[in-house]
């Protein structure tokens, strides 16, 4: 089994292997990047990434099924990246941080850029692909020994990620 910051790590090597940009990276990493959906403590993306100014914020869990499952009465991730891809409020504070650090490294950041959510987990999404189809969340599957990287759950936008 894989720890979190192995998926995490393997994914933001591919990001960067694709031709993104890691803006955040670390599990449960609390600077810059957060949000707080209604009736729910702080949450922060494990990783976010750029490609051409569009954003990807991604949520990470060893076990697939742990993306899926409430902790201490909170959101679970994955309702939590639904409502973040629902609110405009939070998509705009998490892109305003996004054109800072991208500035900081000279690099372009269009108003209006795309924006979309993902869940990683070294484990298949099987038996939660109608729910990701249906909430525009994208899923991959990180093989951390190989550094292979899947999009099981292409959503709408996917096409902006070359991964």
């Amino acid at each position: 089994m894989f720890s979190e910051d192995q998926i995490v790590s393997c994914f933001a090597r591919r990001c960067r292997e694709t031709g993104g940009t890691v803006l955040a990276q670390g599990a449960n990493q609390a600077a810059g990047f957060r949000y707080m959906p209604p009736k729910c403590s702080w949450k922060s993306p494990d990783v976010v990434c750029s490609w051409d100014g569009a954003l990807l914020v991604c949520e990470a869990k060893c076990s697939t099924g742990a993306l899926f499952t409430r902790y201490r009465g909170n959101l679970s991730d994955f309702e939590a990246l639904g409502w973040l891809q629902a609110s405009m409020e939070a998509q705009s504070a998490l892109a305003g941080e996004a054109r800072r650090r991208l500035s900081v490294m000279g690099k372009p950041f269009r108003s209006g850029s795309p924006f979309q959510t993902a869940v990683l987990s070294a484990g298949p999404f099987d038996r939660f692909l109608s729910q990701l189809r249906a909430a525009d969340v994208q899923a991959y599957h990180c093989t951390c020994s190989t550094g292979v990287v899947i999009r099981e759950s292409p959503a709408r936008q996917s096409s902006l990620y070359p991964l």
